[in-house]
């Protein structure tokens, strides 16, 4: 049996040879960078200071989430190795655990995950970013359908958004990544000239006074918001098969973005106190903005949206790039119902899958599903993560990775620890959304939903497994 799946794993690569003209280390670096430089570490520092109440322990938290992360991207480099190809996460659990637990996480993400993220990455966008920057109401009705409801000018502007990265991810991957070293160096490049300045030239004028210790003191919760603020470093593995030389370029993308993000984290968290006060940075609903109004201004704090909204175009279009390439993996391995052939054309599919995703996530935006769709996929993520660490260690185990991946030295503890952090993760998570539910209060439906998700999962596993099952039987009978 084991020989059996030896086999399979090494002859299971049906995409062509990598491209000539596909990514390279400096595109994949700016995917994860893009992917990971969000809204959160922005809206995030005010709450983790809030939840820690000490300068030490606020930093201590977010190098902790860093380096958690970077064991996370050396387990994922590991399995990105072996399999230089599309998909990432859903080629590692059909390819390792199983085509059940690969047709379950391959739907949600594909389905979930991705679409939804595209789709509340836009939304909020235009909600936030865009209306802070221009005089307009993005709430005005265009027109109203004839079965209820009515298209507003934000959502029209949000579908714009995700038609204009579908067009430049299906027409050229490496298009795709030069837009992301832009989208990513110039948000990250400009903020860190507002942080540097703080450390280095303001006097701390106007700073509030230092703050009693919090009575709201809660590691763990501050620990849970800074995990979700990593969140993006395992980008690159979902289109692992479009790099010129995968393995060399997928660890060092993996390793370098989130490293660099990391320093990059803790750099700004001591900023926004250096400038803010730890009392003040625990009294704003957003670091980014404030930092910048201490410093410049209104003037700074237009940049400063406009340098945030820039950074969430990135992470929207490494997300599109994801999910169509998870898209066509499902494809190209029969779990979406028919498989290709194995001389199909990949651009051609690749492009349908990337236009099936964009009509989803604007169907999402206009139905307004995409909120309920993202608390349904919030606490799965969990499982797709974790699922991938036990993959890893069944590749060890079974000698599955023999001459085709170098391993880190001292590093073989990496996917335990990580497995077992996101197992804490995910059992507070799900204690938490416990305890909202039985509050019984306007939120309780989220904490409901993202249960449900970890509910449609485990149907999605069992559903498919129970059919294989009768399948097999049946065949067996028959002969």
């Amino acid at each position: 049996m084991l020989a059996e799946e030896s086999s399979t794993l090494s002859t299971d690569i049906n995409d062509p040879p990598p491209p000539s003209k596909g990514l390279n280390r400096i595109h994949g670096t700016a995917m994860v960078m893009g992917s990971m430089f969000g809204v959160g570490i922005f809206l995030y520092p005010p709450l983790t200071a809030k939840h820690t109440g000490s300068f030490g322990l606020f930093l201590l938290a977010w190098l902790l989430g860093g380096l958690i992360s970077f064991l996370g991207a050396l387990a994922y480099s590991e399995l990105g190795v072996r399999f230089p190809k599309a998909g990432g996460d859903y080629t590692f659990h059909r390819s390792l655990l199983g085509d059940s637990v690969g047709f379950a996480s391959g739907w949600l993400l594909f389905l979930g995950i991705f679409s939804g993220s595209i789709a509340t990455m836009t939304s909020a966008l235009i909600y936030f970013q865009l209306s802070a920057l221009v005089d307009w109401n993005f709430g005005h009705v265009l027109f109203a359908y004839p079965w209820g409801g009515s298209l507003t000018l934000s959502e029209l502007m949000a579908c714009a958004i995700i038609v204009t990265f579908t067009v430049s991810n299906a027409v050229s991957v490496r298009l795709s990544g030069n837009l992301q070293i832009v989208l990513t160096v110039l948000p990250i490049a400009t903020v860190m000239m507002f942080c540097f300045y703080g450390l280095g030239f303001y006097d701390g004028t106007g700073a509030a006074a230092p703050s009693p210790p919090s009575e709201n003191f809660d590691f763990i919760k501050a620990y849970l918001l800074i995990y979700f603020a990593y969140a993006g470093w395992n980008a690159v593995v979902y289109f692992g098969g479009d790099f010129e030389r995968p393995r060399r370029d997928i660890p060092i993308s993996l390793l370098l973005g989130t490293g660099i993000t990391t320093a990059v984290y803790f750099i700004m968290g001591s900023a926004f106190v250096a400038i803010l006060g730890f009392g003040g940075l625990q009294q704003v609903p957003e670091a980014g903005t404030a930092i910048a109004g201490v410093l410049g201004g209104k003037t700074a704090q237009t940049v400063m949206t406009a340098l945030i909204g820039t950074a969430i175009l990135a992470s929207i279009n490494g997300t599109v790039l994801a999910g169509g390439k998870t898209g066509y993996a499902m494809a190209r391995d029969g779990t979406v119902g028919f498989s290709l052939p194995k001389n199909h054309d990949p651009k051609k599919w690749q492009t349908i899958f990337f236009l099936i995703q964009a009509v989803w996530s604007t169907a999402l935006i206009l139905t307004g599903g995409f909120e309920a769709l993202t608390e349904l996929t919030s606490l799965a993520m969990l499982v797709t993560a974790g699922l991938s660490m036990i993959a890893l260690l069944k590749m060890r185990r079974y000698g599955l990775d023999e001459k085709t991946l170098y391993r880190f030295k001292g590093f073989l503890f990496a996917p335990w620890t990580f497995l077992l952090i996101n197992c804490a993760v995910l059992a507070v998570s799900i204690a938490n959304a416990l305890e909202a539910m039985n509050a019984g209060d306007e939120g309780s439906w989220k904490a409901w939903y993202s249960l449900l998700g970890l509910i449609i999962f485990g149907g999605l596993l069992a559903g498919h497994w129970t059919k294989q099952r009768i399948t097999s039987s049946t065949a067996e009978t028959t002969n």
